[in-house]
């Protein structure tokens, strides 16, 4: 309780080295206003994952614990353990695939649900560690494929890992993945599908077991882009109206109605609504909804906007009230919630990288 004002720094977990050598140096004046019995503990550091951009030294988890510092102790390890990173596709498969990106935590004796939310791509995800659980309402929950498609998703979910968490994956822009198959998209919204529904099974099977035993992840960037290339299909699939609108929505950040894209073809709706949900698996409306949830998420994460109205104008929001609707209606919390809630670190860690 004595230390509780401090709590207050939570809010300073952010990849940004002006905020961590705040948080540093608050900890350390607390770490000063202690008994001298705990003050005198050996203050071993390490540094904040490399991935974020940073190596300024912090506490160790045992450091804090010893300081009766745990309230911030447990917050600081779970974001540290979370070693995500992005890397960028061949040229050739530059224009449909937005990167490959890996995850690895380290198995804790207590984990906790995280809070999966709605970007916009459809993404192969590749799991080499322990299983990892995805809850379908409640407490019911199935384990996600080891190789499978995690199609275009409206709302959140939660995931939960069974222990050590190793995933490689690839994020394909949202008209990528219809290059590489035949399927409707919409067919695999808010849902996982085994790669070998939607591929041959032998040609999935020996795929994985290269990628399991892959010894880097460049070696594993190999493997599937070859797998990859194979399958991209020689003749175009994305409909030119489908990627104009899908560029001019990524390029306004969202902010442009579908309506004012068309112009003078506000014919061709219905033929762009049917398009959308075969080629991207959601309909134009939802994709402009999430690219600008992304922008306004980024901002907030990055702290480039001090206030919600603040950030609800560069997002071009109609109001604050019209932003927080939408930003609860995919994230399912508010905006202040999001910043406080450890469910959404993993989420907090990706958009920030991302």
């Amino acid at each position: 309780r004595k230390y509780g004002k401090l709590a207050k720094v939570d809010n300073l977990l952010r990849p940004e080295s002006k905020r961590l050598s705040t948080l540093v140096r608050m900890l350390r004046e607390a770490a000063g206003r202690l008994p001298d019995s705990h003050r005198d503990v050996p203050s071993p550091a390490t540094h904040w994952p490399t991935h974020f951009g940073l190596s300024t030294s912090i506490p160790t988890a045992e450091h804090l614990q010893k300081n009766n510092l745990h309230f911030l102790s447990s917050h600081i390890i779970q974001v540290t353990r979370m070693n995500y990173q992005t890397f960028p596709p061949h040229p050739d498969l530059a224009a449909l695939v937005k990167c490959y990106w890996t995850l690895e935590v380290p198995a804790q004796a207590e984990t906790q649900r995280q809070r999966i939310i709605p970007d916009g791509c459809i993404e192969m995800i590749f799991s080499l560690g322990d299983d990892i659980k995805r809850y379908t309402s409640g407490d019911e929950f199935i384990i996600q494929p080891r190789a499978m498609i995690l199609g275009q998703t409206i709302e959140p979910f939660f995931i939960q890992p069974t222990g050590y968490v190793n995933s490689f994956a690839i994020r394909f822009y949202p008209y990528g993945f219809t290059n590489f198959v035949s399927s409707s998209l919409n067919e695999l919204a808010n849902k996982e599908t085994p790669l070998e529904v939607l591929f041959e099974v032998e040609p999935v099977k020996a795929v994985e077991q290269k990628i399991i035993h892959a010894p880097d992840t460049a070696s594993r960037i190999n493997i599937i882009e070859e797998f990859l290339l194979d399958k991209l299909k020689t003749r175009a699939t994305i409909d030119t109206i489908v990627k104009s609108t899908i560029d001019m929505l990524l390029s306004t950040k969202g902010s442009k109605s579908i309506n004012t894209i068309l112009k003078d073809n506000l014919s061709k709706r219905r033929q762009l609504e049917r398009k959308f949900l075969k080629q991207v698996g959601m309909s134009p409306k939802q994709l402009g909804k999430v690219i600008r949830l992304q922008t306004a998420l980024k901002l907030l994460l990055n702290q480039h906007a001090e206030r919600l109205t603040d950030i609800a104008y560069e997002s071009e929001y109609y109001d604050q009230a019209h932003f927080i609707k939408d930003f609860k209606d995919f994230t399912g919390t508010t905006p202040n919630q999001f910043l406080e809630n450890e469910t959404m670190l993993l989420s907090s860690v990706i958009y920030t990288k991302d």
